[in-house]
């Protein structure tokens, strides 16, 4: 083996090692989900809780692979029968335990920092809300008809203008302007380019034309295209989001379809608001679901739903559910229920095999797993429960980078290599494993083995003598076409 230095080799070997843990990775999570999705097909049965309008919960069962629902039961199993003119169970609502605080300059896109709105009054105007996309960034609403390809006019915080609106007027606004996700920080109540059919609806409820911009600061700014008019609506520091909340409260219908209010989530309650932000409704959120995400819903019985998801433990794999029953004064009542789920993830077993690394399963539970956890938990707490659950991933990883290394070892001795690379390599593979494995072995430049004539041991011949017994080997056979200077 050469005896370079040893930076040079170790960069290129942990460039091939990085490489190859991605390959193998990606691969190794496809054939997860194809295996285990082949499986569930056809006898995979997957659950997901839903509720009535007056609050009853009930569980949808559908087989894996395919969409359609294919029979509702209670929490007990008992099957149940829908009405025919019942809507379908809801889900609810997704409200954030709390939005991103910033946004990156360099991941918003200009096609995220541009979108488009009709305002009811005619098919041919377009609005555009445009935003800047940077952490302290602001944003605007220009008009244009597209027919004539003129401007209109412009709408900032103090209302319409016929010019750009100046420093002072501009929304302080951060992220991107899309209007879908589960975290929007631009609400609407339909698809914001659908230009035709938009009607008012009935006062105290959203109309198509309504906008809802969660500004910094705690602020929420009401945008009313159809009147050309921005107000703020809500004002407070403990505002983690906002959603619109479909009416089963009052079982609203018109031709509109079913109406929807704003609800706007803080700290540690609910508050369901008419368009122009007066409290209609609070509901407390109870202890344990304050800094968890939450899916929620108003019943016809008076009360707020509030459910939220742990994560999957084996060797059930189900997701449990916690359900809350609120009601104004902030009474509640509160049930679990484990579901099976459809999602697709891997078993801390499957982890340790698809992310054969010690460092790379310690990186992945660092960044990755315990940022997850509530905001009750710190991070050590997260990083700890992940650890604890994850443990069985981390001691297939380490085993098989122990093999490994020793293998190493047992390579530079054969070798012979400097002491000091008889320590470095071994800890490069017994930190990366299998990748590292890879690296080492393919990344660095092995001479040729060949039999001692004396000891006949297989040594390098990258040397004058042999490795075990030091006499030197016999020079090459004179062939009589040698230059001699």
């Amino acid at each position: 083996m050469k005896k370079n230095g040893i930076g040079q080799p170790l960069v290129l070997a942990a460039m091939l090692a990085v490489g190859f843990a991605v390959v193998w990775g990606l691969l190794g999570m496809w054939s997860v989900e194809v295996v285990e999705y082949v499986m569930r097909v056809g006898t995979f049965e997957v659950e997901a809780l839903r509720f009535l309008t007056d609050g009853t919960p009930c569980i949808s069962h559908r087989t894996a692979g395919e969409d359609q629902v294919g029979r509702y039961t209670d929490l007990e199993g008992k099957p149940i029968t829908l009405a025919e003119d019942q809507d379908a169970p809801s889900s609810g609502t997704f409200l954030a335990a709390k939005l991103p605080e910033r946004a990156s300059s360099s991941n918003v896109s200009w096609e995220a920092r541009i979108s488009v709105f009709f305002d009811g009054r005619s098919l041919t105007t377009v609005w555009y809300l445009v935003t800047y996309g940077r952490p302290e960034g602001t944003a605007y609403f220009v008009a244009y008809d597209k027919e004539t390809k003129t401007r209109i006019g412009y709408l900032g915080t103090a209302g319409f203008r016929d010019t750009p609106p100046p420093e002072e007027e501009l929304i302080p606004f951060s992220g991107s302007a899309y209007t879908w996700g589960q975290k929007p920080r631009v609400i609407v109540s339909h698809e914001p380019s659908r230009a035709s059919r938009q009607v008012r609806a009935p006062r105290g409820f959203v109309s198509d034309w309504d906008i809802y911009l969660l500004g910094r600061g705690g602020k929420m700014y009401h945008v009313d295209l159809h009147s050309r008019t921005m107000e703020v609506v809500f004002d407070d520091a403990r505002l983690r989001s906002a959603m619109l909340l479909p009416d089963v409260y009052q079982a609203n219908q018109t031709k509109h379809g079913i109406l929807q209010r704003l609800a706007v989530r803080t700290e540690d309650t609910l508050l369901v608001l008419d368009e122009h932000g007066t409290v209609l409704r609070r509901y407390p959120i109870p202890e344990p679901g304050r800094g968890r995400d939450l899916a929620v819903m108003e019943t016809s019985a008076g009360e707020a739903v509030m459910y939220w998801t742990l994560p999957a433990q084996e060797p059930t794999r189900k997701f449990e559910h916690q359900i809350c029953w609120v009601k104004p004064d902030g009474q509640y009542r509160q049930t679990p229920v484990a579901l099976t789920g459809g999602a697709l993830f891997l078993t801390p077993t499957q982890m340790g095999i698809v992310l054969p690394s010690p460092l790379a399963v310690v990186g992945g539970i660092a960044c990755f797993l315990a940022p997850n956890h509530p905001e009750e938990l710190t991070y050590r707490q997260a990083l700890a429960e992940n650890l604890r659950q994850f443990w069985p991933a981390l001691a297939i990883a380490q085993v098989l980078a122990a093999g490994l290394a020793f293998r190493c070892y047992r390579r530079q001795v054969r070798y012979g290599a400097s002491r000091s690379q008889r320590i470095v390599w071994p800890l490069f593979v017994l930190l990366l494993g299998l990748p590292g494995w890879i690296g080492y072995r393919f990344g660095l430049s092995w001479p040729v083995l060949e039999s001692c004539p004396d000891c006949g041991a297989s040594v390098p011949r990258d040397r004058e003598s042999c490795l075990r017994c030091t006499n030197d080997f016999p020079r090459p056979a004179m062939k009589g076409t040698e230059v001699f200077a």
